[in-house]
Formats: C-alpha cells, sequence, structure tokens
C-alpha cells in the first residue's frame, strides 16, 4: 500500500472513531435529559451564569480569556442571564420573596408570570450536539413562555397600573408618567399582546416597579377574569384608577382614544358605588362594613333606573374578591 493510501485510511479510521464518540456522546446526553431534565437545565443554566463547580460538565460555556485565540468566536453568555437566571430559580423551586419596601420589581411579576416546566425535547435539544448548539437550543424551547411572562405583566399595566422607579436618593420611589414613551410602550405591549419568542430578557424590564397596593387592588378589580370584551376591561381599568386616585390626573391616559372622556349611565353607576360602599368606611377584614349585593342592586335599580342584570353586573365589577366570596 503506498503512502497516499495508507494516509487516507488512517484518515477514514479517525473519522469513523470521531463518528463513534460523537454517537456515544450524544446518547449519553440524550439519556442525562430525558432521565433528569431539571439537572440538565440547572447545570446548563449555571455554567451560562458563570455559577458553576468544576463538576459540571459545560463549564467550557465560561468565555475565553482575553489573549486566547478563541476569545474573537465566543458567544456573549450574558444575552442569556436573564432567560438562565429565571430558570435556574424555577428549576430549583426558588420563589419571588416580596421587598419590605412595598414595591415589587417588574422582573419578579415576569418571574411570577413564567410558566415553567421540566419536560424538555432530548431529539431538539441535540440536534446540534455541541456545547453552543444545546445551550441555544435549550434556550430556544423557553422562549414563547418568556415572551408570554413578559406580555402578561405588560397586560397588568394595560389594565391600569402605574409603574414607578427609584428616584435619586435610592430609597423613595417616584411613579413614571403615563405619557413617558417607556410607560406607552409597555401599556401597548400588554395591549397587543404580539410578542415574538425571545431568548434575551430586554434592558427595560430592569429598574421599574410595581407597588404593592396597586396590585392588590388590580387583582380585586380583574381576578377572576381572563377573557374581557374592550368595553368591560375599559369599565374596570377606569374603577381601578379611580381607586387609586387616579381620575383627575390629566397624563393618565394609556392609549388613543382617551377612555376616561367617555361617560355612560353603568360607567358613571360603578364609579357612585365604590364611592358609596367601597369608601373609607369599608374594611374588607370586617363583615360588618360589606353591604349584601341585594343591597346594592336595588340601590342601583332606584337611583340610576338599571334593570336587574345591569345592576347585577356593576355590582360584580366594582365588589372587591373579599367580599363577593362572603
Amino acid at each position: 500500500m503506498d503512502h497516499s493510501r495508507k494516509k487516507d485510511v488512517e484518515t477514514e479510521e479517525l473519522r469513523r472513531k470521531l463518528d463513534e464518540t460523537k454517537q456515544q456522546t450524544a446518547e449519553i446526553f440524550k439519556k442525562f435529559i430525558d432521565e433528569k431534565p431539571k439537572e440538565f437545565i440547572q447545570l446548563f443554566c449555571e455554567a451560562t451564569l458563570g455559577i458553576a463547580d468544576e463538576s459540571n460538565p459545560f463549564r467550557p460555556l465560561e468565555a475565553p480569556s482575553e489573549n486566547s485565540p478563541l476569545k474573537a468566536f465566543a458567544i456573549d453568555r450574558s444575552y442569556f442571564h436573564g432567560l438562565a437566571k429565571i430558570l435556574l430559580d424555577k428549576v430549583t423551586d426558588k420563589e419571588a420573596v416580596r421587598s419590605a419596601s412595598g414595591y415589587t420589581p417588574f422582573i419578579d411579576i415576569v418571574f411570577e408570570n413564567f410558566s415553567f416546566s421540566k419536560f424538555i425535547d432530548s431529539d431538539e435539544i441535540l440536534k446540534h450536539p455541541d456545547i453552543l448548539g444545546m445551550q441555544v437550543a435549550l434556550f430556544e424551547n423557553f422562549s414563547e413562555p418568556l415572551a408570554c411572562a413578559i406580555d402578561l405583566t405588560c397586560l397588568v399595566v394595560f389594565e391600569g397600573v402605574p409603574l414607578y422607579r427609584l428616584n435619586e436618593d435610592g430609597v423613595s420611589f417616584g411613579r413614571i408618567g403615563f405619557d413617558e414613551p417607556l410607560y406607552n410602550y409597555i401599556c401597548k405591549r400588554g395591549e397587543y399582546f404580539e410578542s415574538a419568542r425571545i431568548v434575551h430578557l430586554p434592558e427595560w424590564v430592569h429598574g421599574i416597579y410595581f407597588r404593592d397596593g396597586d396590585l392588590e387592588l388590580h387583582q380585586a378589580f380583574f381576578a377572576g377574569a381572563p377573557q374581557l370584551l374592550d368595553s368591560e376591561r375599559n369599565l374596570r381599568r377606569i374603577a381601578l384608577q379611580n381607586a387609586l386616585g387616579l381620575n383627575n390626573d390629566v397624563s393618565s391616559k394609556p392609549s388613543e382614544p382617551v377612555v376616561r372622556k367617555h361617560q355612560t349611565t353603568l360607567l358613571r353607576a360603578a364609579q357612585a358605588v365604590i364611592d358609596r360602599y367601597y369608601g373609607s368606611q369599608f374594611d374588607e377584614n370586617d363583615r360588618s362594613t360589606i353591604t349584601p349585593q341585594k343591597a346594592v342592586v336595588a340601590w342601583l335599580q332606584d337611583a340610576y333606573g338599571l334593570s336587574e342584570r345591569e345592576a347585577e353586573s356593576v355590582d360584580i365589577v366594582t365588589r372587591p374578591d373579599s367580599a363577593r366570596k362572603r
């Protein structure tokens, strides 16, 4: 056998051994993913976040040194940091803890809205059985839940809950104006709910907050009503922002047309019920302050000439959950 022929045979044998090694490695990864998906996700997220210990097989995800020739080809792992942090907290059953400040970061509500499933398709993950390929495939698997979680959080804003940011003193909070571009963007995103799948957590989600009391009041007006007509959502939004004391804020217009200028008998009746029955005299923990539905319905029929069905609808919209359950 001449030298050239011998070299071809050796090359072919090397390729065969490499293919066998790749196949064996893929089978090991597949078995690991199928049998221990949570552990697989955790190891990958820790490696992506740069907190992996020496036993983590995905540690090559660590960025090469500044002098390494691989530096020019390295992917910026920080691009996946936001999603990796959410997944790591979900897979380790970490729960969001509300701050004693009375304000909750926007990102914490995104975390609460994130729908996590430990079940992942090993065949999809292993279409490119190299570390980088598996990394991209894993995070793409959760791209739709991430987009949905962000949109669900934006929906709260569209439904009338204001946003806040830290003041310069680093302690107190100031409300973001309803006419600011950031608020308008978030509000519109919640309105249209048409975001594409994403693996990167946008920068704007950081540094903005909800006030805890506002979120609790939002629950009172919107909990248990996931499907609403535009008119129904507008009615609840107006009632919520009136209850938050924002009815006279000319900058609190979430979108055009300005819904707060629209008035109907039912809207006026809803506000009247809030003022009459859920003012300072109302205490959700004191049963004696809760007016029975029949009494509210009768008053609405008498004061506003509503039909029984209309009066009951206004009562349902304005009655807080704690009162409606009694």
